[in-house]
């Protein structure tokens, strides 16, 4: 069986190979501080690191290289499959796109309307008697933001309403984007995609702006939280 010596200087092992070092001897040599040993053939190897930091590629869920590799991916307990790490910015949580991770921003649904709107700048309703749909704007036709984000959809369910349709997005009473429902399919439903930035205790309002008229409807936002 090897045997371990300690602070042997190299000089000293070379002159010791074949006397107190026996081949497959293991010694620490004092001059890197690596453990060596003489092989078969009398040649001198390294065979351990001699608790130095490893050096070389790394691999698995590693990249980069030692002694300060990086988590490149994370491998499933089940499966398994090595997911790897995609862009993720501050604050998005994680989600899997086939063997990717990637970032996403939570998002909810906001701000539901409905009404009868048969007038050119009538605004739907957010809360209270379909038949006021033909007032002014009032606190009934606003709905609160909850939370600071961006309103990405806007969903539509209508009667009337026809490709050409055209709404206005106001928020806090100023109009902060123009919508055609040019995505509405034989159910006279769709979403379309907008960008709306809000902040929490802003008020949504949406008002019927041009061409065919949306009629009875029923209208909401996705938002996408910061």
């Amino acid at each position: 069986m090897s045997s371990i010596l300690s602070q042997v200087a190299i000089s000293q092992a070379t002159a010791l190979s074949g006397s107190t070092l026996g081949r497959e001897d293991i010694f620490v040599d004092s001059l890197d501080g690596k453990l060596k040993m003489y092989d078969a053939t009398n040649a001198l190897v390294t065979v351990g690191g001699g608790g130095g930091a490893p050096t070389g590629t790394a691999g698995g869920d590693l990249g980069g290289t030692y002694p300060n590799p990086e988590v490149i991916a994370i491998t499933e307990t089940s499966g398994p499959t090595s997911l790897v790490a995609g862009a993720i910015a501050v604050g998005e949580l994680l989600q899997r796109v086939g063997s990717t991770l990637v970032g996403y921003k939570p998002v909810i649904a906001c701000c539901p309307f409905g009404a009868k709107s048969d007038g050119l700048g009538k605004l739907l309703i957010a809360n209270g008697k379909s038949s006021d749909a033909d007032d002014s704007t009032k606190t009934k036709t606003r709905q609160p933001i909850i939370e600071d984000g961006t309103l990405t959809r806007l969903a539509y369910q209508t009667k009337d309403g026809t490709t050409s349709t055209q709404m206005k997005v106001h928020i806090n009473g100023v109009v902060e984007a123009t919508v055609v429902l040019s995505s509405m399919n034989a159910n006279k439903s769709g979403v379309e995609t907008i960008s709306v930035s809000v902040l929490a205790g802003d008020y949504v309002e949406i008002e019927w702006d041009a061409s065919d008229k949306p009629g009875e409807c029923t209208m909401y936002f996705k938002q996408e939280l910061s």
